[in-house]
C-alpha cells in the first residue's frame, strides 16, 4: 500500500538537556501507524481516588503515571460525552482509555503481551462495559518539526515532549519485543503488520496518521529516551 512521501525541511536546531539517550538503528523506509483521540470530553476520576493516586502511582509534578506503573484501574464520576470515543483519557492523570473492541481489533495476543489493561468503573462500583484503561509496556515518542517544547519532569524524570504543528515522525528502530506501543499523546503506535485488515475509519473520534521512521531527528533535540518508555518486567 502506498502511503505517499513525507517531505521535511531541516532548520536551525537547538539543544536542550536530555533525559537519556537511545541507540538509533536503520529505518529502512519503515512506517508506523499512530492513532489518538479527538475527544474534547475526558473522563474525570473521583476525588478520593485521585488524592490516593498522587500518593502512590501518579507523579504530583507532571501528573503522569510514574515510571514502572502497570495496570491502572480507575473510578470516574460519570459517563461523559467522551465515553463514546474509541480513545480518550482520564483528566489530570495522563491515563489513556480505549474501547475494548478497538484494542482487541489489534490482536488479542498482541494486546495481552504489549499492553497493561485496567478497568473503568463508576462511583457505585459498576464497571463501564466495553471501556478500559491501557498502558504500554513499551513507549515511543512521536516527534515533530515545529513549535517543539521539551523538558524532563523534575520529580519522576519523564520526557515531556510536545509539538503542535509540522510533520510528525519516529526516530530510530522501535524497542524490541513489542508490536504495539503507547505514545505520549495517549495514543497507540503499531506497525503495518498490525494495521493489516483494520478499518480505522469506523472508530468514533480518533485521528489516524502514518509516521515515517527517520534515522535522525529534525527538531534539534538529539536522540531522546521517552524514559521510562519501558514499563515491562523484562
Amino acid at each position: 500500500m502506498n502511503w505517499g512521501n513525507l517531505t521535511v525541511t531541516m532548520g536551525i536546531g537547538y539543544q536542550l538537556p536530555v533525559c537519556g539517550q537511545m541507540a538509533i538503528g536503520k529505518s529502512e523506509d519503515a512506517v508506523f501507524h499512530h492513532i489518538y483521540s479527538q475527544s474534547m470530553h475526558p473522563l474525570e476520576m473521583v476525588a478520593g481516588q485521585y488524592k490516593q493516586a498522587l500518593k502512590t502511582w501518579l507523579c504530583p509534578a507532571c501528573k503522569s503515571p510514574r515510571p514502572g506503573t502497570k495496570q491502572i484501574d480507575v473510578v470516574v464520576e460519570r459517563m461523559s460525552a467522551g465515553g463514546k470515543a474509541a480513545l480518550n483519557l482520564v483528566m489530570g492523570t495522563d491515563v489513556a482509555v480505549a474501547r475494548r473492541d478497538l484494542l482487541l481489533s489489534l490482536g488479542t495476543e498482541r494486546v495481552s503481551r504489549d499492553l497493561y489493561v485496567g478497568t473503568v468503573a463508576l462511583r457505585d462500583g459498576s464497571l463501564i462495559d466495553g471501556l478500559v484503561t491501557f498502558r504500554g509496556r513499551r513507549s515511543m515518542l512521536v516527534r515533530g518539526s515545529k513549535n517543539v517544547s521539551y523538558q524532563c519532569c523534575v520529580e519522576c524524570g519523564k520526557a515531556l515532549y510536545f509539538s503542535t504543528i509540522g510533520n510528525r515522525y519516529l526516530v530510530g528502530q522501535p524497542p524490541l519485543g513489542a508490536e504495539i506501543f503507547e505514545s505520549q499523546m495517549w495514543g497507540l503506535i503499531f506497525s503495518n503488520e498490525v494495521a493489516k485488515g483494520l478499518d480505522l475509519a469506523k472508530w468514533d473520534r480518533i485521528t489516524h496518521e502514518v509516521l515515517p521512521v527517520l534515522p535522525v531527528p529534525i527538531d534539534g533535540l538529539g536522540h531522546l529516551d521517552p524514559l521510562a518508555g519501558d514499563n515491562s518486567e523484562d
